[in-house]
Order: structure tokens, then sequence, then C-alpha cells
């Protein structure tokens, strides 16, 4: 009895010290679709141009997202719809409940880091952070710099910490009061000067935080983020995958013709008599399950000696 109880406490011990780590969240991995279609860049986010595309909330009530500045409070409600397509990444965004922003970047100036928009930190592993040149990127995407143009710029591999435009980038952008739709590509071309360079490919995998800049309700600058700051660590890794989304995604299946009856001539009603039924054949014994019993049915008297055992040993 003291062996029983002894292995018991052992095992009670062990599930102890291992249950709070395997408890520990790990960073996000999903899907994104392929664009059956590229999506028209016109900031009007229509249904068919982006279905079943991968959405992704980022509101201040959800898991994950944080304030690096500012009060989260302050956050609207946000959603990104991603594809991707050999040009590389599809996304759209609605941006609403969002206050009259402080100040407007300068256009032209390449580094877009105020007032509203959108942000996507790009690593080429989980231990890279933004600080680490030519293997990192910080794309701004803004909706309405200060000539009232909406712009891409990026931080590092472009202008090496200074910023500078990215032409290769595409964004258009609606807006309704200070709300906002906007769809833009992370271009394929601009990933691939990264060291080394990060693949827009069926099966690659890319890692990187969404960004929304945003003014609080105090009028203070905001930049909140889901996954980790300015690192790769709990970054969400992006899969790119077969499944198709947006216009032609969806494949309309023709009706079948209705199937044609065929005549069966009536008993002695014709010179060729009709085929007899099937012949009936019993089900065929499958083997297997009785291997499976009969070997259920030795764990369970193995267990049962040792058990016998135990007890005797105890009782001596």
């Amino acid at each position: 009895m003291r062996k029983i109880t002894a292995i018991i406490l052992v095992t009670a011990l062990v599930f102890a010290i291992c249950a709070p780590f395997s408890v520990s969240a790990a960073p996000r991995a999903l899907n994104i679709p392929k664009a059956a279609t590229a999506p028209t860049f016109d900031g009007v986010i229509n249904a068919d141009e982006w279905e079943g595309a991968l959405v992704v909330s980022f509101n201040p009530s959800d898991e994950g997202v944080e304030a690096i500045s500012g009060d989260l409070a302050g956050l609207g409600n946000n959603t990104f719809h991603f594809m991707w397509g050999d040009e590389g990444i599809y996304f759209a965004v609605i941006s609403n409940g969002n206050n009259d922003p402080v100040t407007a970047p300068t256009s032209g100036g390449g580094s877009y880091n105020a007032g509203n928009g959108v942000q996507f930190n790009v690593f080429t592993s989980r231990d890279v952070g933004g600080g680490d040149l030519d293997e990192a990127f910080f794309f701004s995407y803004h909706p309405k710099t200060s000539d009232g143009l909406a712009e891409v710029g990026e931080h590092f591999v472009y202008g090496s910490g200074s910023g500078e435009d990215v032409p290769e980038a595409k964004i258009a952008v609606v807006f309704n009061g200070n709300d906002y739709t906007m769809e833009g590509l992370i271009a394929t071309a601009s990933l691939a000067k990264s060291t080394p360079p990060i693949a827009v490919a069926l099966g690659a995998t890319l890692i990187w935080n969404n960004v929304i800049m945003f003014t609080d309700g105090d009028g203070a600058q905001g930049l909140a983020y889901d996954g980790s700051w300015f690192a790769g660590t709990d970054a969400t890794a992006y899969t790119l995958v077969a499944d198709l989304a947006g216009i032609g995604s969806v494949v309309v299946e023709e009706e079948a013709p209705p199937a044609v009856e065929e005549e069966v001539p009536a008993v002695g009603g014709g010179d060729e008599a009709p085929e007899p039924p099937p012949v009936q054949r019993p089900p065929s014994v499958n083997t297997g399950d009785a291997g499976m019993i009969a070997l259920i049915a030795l764990m369970a008297s193995a267990a049962f000696g040792i058990v016998v055992v135990l007890r005797k040993k105890a009782v001596r």
C-alpha cells in the first residue's frame, strides 16, 4: 500500500511542476489563402473581392493587442483582411472609431510614423528585432500625409534608419470622416531585399506584427500592436496556402441532367429472361477486431496481476 501511495504522490508532484509550463500561450499561427483574382486597389472593400480571405480582428478588447504609446482605450475598431499572390501580400483594413489626428507626417518624407495609419513589422525570423538592419522591415501605410496624399514608407532596408518611400508598394484609401478603408500591397520585390530574402510563395511562412497608429482621447499619439513590439518573438506566423479566396474562388457547379430510367422488360414478355438477383454472401470476419479484443484482455489481466502482487507485498 505504501508503494501505491508513493507512486500517486510522485505523479501529482510531476504534474504540479509541469502544469505551469504547459499553459503558456504560443504565438499565433494563421493561414493566408491565395487570391484567385488580384483585388482592385480603389479603397472600396467589396465582399466578392475579399471572399474567403483571412480576417484578423484588431480591437482594444482583443487578446494580444497592446499599446506601446497612448491610451489603448482610445483605439478604434479595426479589421485586417489578407490574401497573397505572386506580387506580394494583399491586405485590406477597415478602421472605425478614430479620433482627429493631432499631426500628419510630411508627404514624400519616407518615414510616416505619426497620425492615424497602418504599419507592419516584418522579420526574417523570430530572433530578429526591429533594429536589425536588412533583417527587419517597418512598413508604414499612411492614409493621409501632410499634402492629403496616401503614402507608403519604410524605415530600415530602404533608408537604413532614416526612412524612404517604397515604390513597389500599392495603397488606396477611402475616408468617412476620420474613419477609413484601405487596400494595399506588401510587395514581393520589397521583401526580397532582406537578408536572407523573404519569399512570397506557396508554403512560405512570414512573420510580422500588425500595428495601428491612432490618436487617443487625450490627443496623444498612440501606437498599438498585436504580438510583440519591434521584435519577432511573439509575432504571428502567416503561412501561405493553396486555398483560393476572392473573385473566382467559389466554383459554381452546374446541375447534372436528370438520369434516364432504363426500361426493364416484363417477365415472360420477351425472348431474354431477366437476370437473376445477385447472390447474397455472408459478411467477412474482421480479424483485426478479434486481435484488438485479445490485446485489451491481455493488458487488463497484466494490470490485475500487478495490483494483486502489490497487495500481497503490502500484507507481508
